[in-house]
């Protein structure tokens, strides 16, 4: 974990931090999201596939920081930078 933290700590971001880092080095999110992301699909050992379930992703908007963390689980999956509003259903006009 504290690689993790280093590296949010100098903002190096990348595909499976934990969500922690986040947390213990820029405090607790703005705001949260939930957002929807299609299903997964699970392959059996045969390789047929034996179900498929819906995936949400976790948005946390930090916006004084102007970033968007998108995470799975507790690991991060993507980020945007510069931008202040992060709700994955906020249509602009």
């Amino acid at each position: 974990m504290s690689r993790h933290r280093e590296e949010v700590r100098q903002g190096l971001l990348s595909v499976g931090l934990h969500r922690q880092a986040f947390l213990d080095e820029w405090g607790p999110p703005a705001q949260t999201y939930a957002m929807p992301g299609g299903t997964r699909v699970d392959v059996n050992q045969f390789g047929g596939t034996s179900t498929s379930t819906p995936v949400m992703y976790d948005v946390w908007a930090y916006p004084s920081r102007r970033t968007c963390l998108v995470f799975y689980g507790v690991r991060l999956q993507s980020w945007t930078t510069g931008k202040v509003d992060c709700d994955p259903n906020h249509t602009a006009n």
